[in-house]
C-alpha cells in the first residue's frame, strides 16, 4: 500500500500537470475574445481578456491574443507614435511566453505567431533588419513544433502566410530571406491554406480559425494575375455561405473581400461590400476602407469620390497613400471641368505624405511634371481599373484615335489601354497588336506602358504554351529602363521566367 507521502507527491505532480497544461486554454471565452479581435472589436476583445486574467490569469492564450490586438492596431492605423510606445512590450510578452508550459502545442505557435506579427509590423515601419530577425525567430519556432505535433493545423496556417511572404518579397530584399532562413513560393503558402480551409470542415474544433485563413487567403492573391486568382478559385471562397455571415460583423473580412473584387474588376459588388460594412464605435478605426470607397466611385465615374478620399485624409495616423488621395481628388475636379481646383490639390501632393508606394511615387511625379493627364484616356484607364471593359471600350472608339491622340505620349497611351482593355476583357488575341504597338513606340520612352507590355505578351504567350516568345518577351521587359510601377513590374517578369525555367 503506497504511503502517505507518495500519495501526496502523487497528487502534486498531477495537480501540477493540469496546472502547466491550462497555461494554454483557448477556451470559450478566449475564443470570443480572439473573434472580436479578428473582427477588429478590439476594445470588446481587450475587455474579455481582462475577464480571463481574472479567471484564469496563467493561461498564456490571453499573451498570444493581446499581441494580435496590437498587431492589428499598429497595423492598421500605421500610427508611428504607437509603434515607438508598443515596441518595449513585445520583449515583455515574449519573455512571459518563453516561461509558459512548454509540452503545449500551443507553445511554439504562440512564439511563432508573436514573431511573425512583429516582423509584419517592422517591415511596414522599414526596419527591414528587424523584420529579417523576427521572421527567423519565427520560423525557429514554427518548425520545432511542426516536428513536435504534426497535426496541428494552426502550425499550418502560419506556415502557409510565411511561404507567401517569402514568394512575393521584391528582388531588392531578397536578402531578408537568407536572413530569416525562409524558404517557399505564393503557390506552397496557397495551398497550405486551402488545405488547411479544407481540414476544418472535417476538424469542427479549428472553426474558429476560419475567418483568419480565409482573410490571409484572399489578401494575398491581390499580387497575382486575374486569371492566376480564377484558377486557385479564390472568389468561390467568398461565395461560401460561412464567409458571407461574417460580414455581418468581421470588419477585417469586409476589408479582405472589398479588396479582392477591386482586384478583379467587381467594383459595383465592391462599393456595396463597403458601403454595407460594420459600422461603430466598438470597431478600430479603419480609415483606409474609406480610400477604397472614393477609388472604387471615382472608377465607376461616380460624381461623389471626393468625400471619401477627404476622410481618409483626415482620419489616417500613416504617411502612405496620401499623396495618392490628393491627386485622385484632383483628377475628380478635372474630370468635372474644374482645371484650377485639379491644381490646386496636385499642389498638396507635393507637401504631403511620403512615397512609400507606387501609387504615391506616381502621384509625385505627375505633381511635380504640373503636365494634365489627357481627358479622354484618364477616364478610359479609371473605368478600366474597374473592370468597366465595355465601356473604357466605346469611350475610346466613339472618340477616335486622331482625336484622342495629341503627342507621342498619347499614342503610346492609347495603344496601351486598348491592349489592356482587349486582355482582360478576355479578348487575348486583339490586345497583341497593340501591346505590340505599345513596344514599337515606348520602348525608349520612361514610362511604364512599354514594360508591361512586354509583361502582357509573356505572360499570354506562356498561357499558350508557346515558351519561346514567353522568355523573349519577359527578357525584353527586363532590358527596358523604366519608372513607374518597376518593383512590381519587374518582379512579376522575373517570376514569369523563373517559372519558364522548370
Amino acid at each position: 500500500m503506497p504511503s502517505v507521502k507518495t500519495l501526496v507527491l502523487t497528487c502534486l505532480i498531477l495537480i501540477n500537470s493540469v496546472f502547466l497544461q491550462a497555461q494554454f486554454d483557448f477556451n470559450q471565452n478566449c475564443k470570443q475574445a480572439y473573434q472580436c479581435i479578428i473582427s477588429l472589436q478590439l476594445r470588446e476583445g481587450e475587455r474579455l481578456l481582462e475577464k480571463e486574467k481574472q479567471n484564469h490569469p496563467s493561461n498564456g492564450i490571453i499573451l498570444l491574443l493581446e499581441n494580435y490586438s496590437d498587431f492589428l492596431d499598429l497595423y492598421i492605423s500605421e500610427d508611428a507614435s504607437a509603434f515607438a510606445k508598443k515596441k518595449h512590450v513585445k520583449s515583455e510578452r515574449l519573455s512571459q511566453l518563453e516561461g509558459k508550459n512548454k509540452s503545449s502545442p500551443y507553445y511554439h505557435y504562440s512564439l511563432a505567431v508573436t514573431h511573425m506579427q512583429w516582423g509584419f509590423i517592422y517591415l511596414k515601419n522599414g526596419e527591414y533588419l528587424n523584420a529579417g530577425l523576427e521572421f527567423r525567430s519565427a520560423n525557429t519556432s514554427l518548425e520545432r513544433n511542426k516536428k513536435a505535433y504534426p497535426g496541428f493545423l494552426p502550425d499550418q496556417i502560419i506556415s502557409g502566410l510565411l511561404h507567401v511572404t517569402v514568394g512575393t518579397i521584391p528582388d531588392a530584399y531578397r536578402w531578408l530571406t537568407d536572413l530569416s532562413g525562409l524558404s517557399g513560393t505564393v503557390e506552397q503558402g496557397i495551398g497550405e491554406l486551402r488545405s488547411a480551409l479544407n481540414t476544418m470542415n472535417k476538424r469542427t474544433e479549428y472553426e474558429f480559425l476560419r475567418a483568419e485563413t480565409m482573410f490571409y487567403l484572399t489578401m494575398i492573391t491581390l499580387s497575382m494575375q486575374k486569371d492566376k486568382i480564377a484558377e486557385y478559385g479564390i472568389l468561390a471562397y467568398l461565395d461560401d455561405p460561412r464567409f458571407k455571415e461574417l460580414l455581418k460583423t468581421n470588419l477585417l473580412a469586409s476589408y479582405a473581400k472589398a479588396n479582392l473584387l477591386l482586384r478583379t474588376g467587381h467594383s459595383d459588388q465592391a462599393i456595396e461590400v463597403l458601403l454595407n460594412r460594420p459600422r461603430g464605435d466598438n470597431y478600430l478605426p479603419y480609415p483606409w476602407l474609406d480610400y477604397l470607397t472614393g477609388l472604387a466611385k471615382l472608377h465607376r465615374l461616380d460624381q461623389d469620390a471626393i468625400p471619401y478620399f477627404q476622410k481618409f485624409l483626415a482620419a489616417t495616423k500613416g504617411k502612405r497613400f496620401i499623396k495618392s488621395a490628393w491627386q485622385k481628388i484632383g483628377w475628380q475636379y478635372l474630370l468635372a471641368g474644374k482645371t484650377d481646383l485639379y491644381e490646386k490639390n496636385l499642389l498638396q501632393v507635393l507637401s504631403h505624405g511620403s512615397e512609400a508606394t507606387e501609387e504615391d511615387k506616381n502621384a509625385q511625379k505627375e505633381a511635380t511634371s504640373r503636365s494634365k493627364p489627357n481627358l479622354v484616356l484618364l477616364r478610359a484607364r479609371l473605368l478600366f481599373d474597374g473592370g468597366y471593359y465595355e465601356r473604357a471600350l466605346s469611350l475610346l472608339q466613339k472618340e477616335g484615335m486622331d482625336k484622342v491622340v495629341r503627342n507621342n505620349d498619347d499614342l503610346i497611351e492609347y495603344a496601351y489601354r486598348m491592349g489592356r482593355i482587349y486582355h482582360e476583357w478576355g479578348k487575348k488575341e486583339q490586345s497583341i497588336p497593340f501591346y505590340e504597338m505599345t513596344i514599337r513606340y515606348g520602348s525608349d520612352e520612361k514610362s511604364y506602358y512599354a514594360a508591361n507590355a512586354c509583361l502582357q505578351l509573356g505572360l499570354i504567350y506562356e498561357n499558350a504554351g508557346n515558351k519561346q516568345e514567353a522568355i523573349r518577351y519577359l527578357n525584353k521587359c527586363l532590358s527596358l529602363d523604366f519608372e513607374d510601377y518597376r518593383t512590381s513590374i519587374r518582379q512579376k517578369a522575373k517570376a514569369g521566367l523563373s517559372r519558364l525555367s522548370k
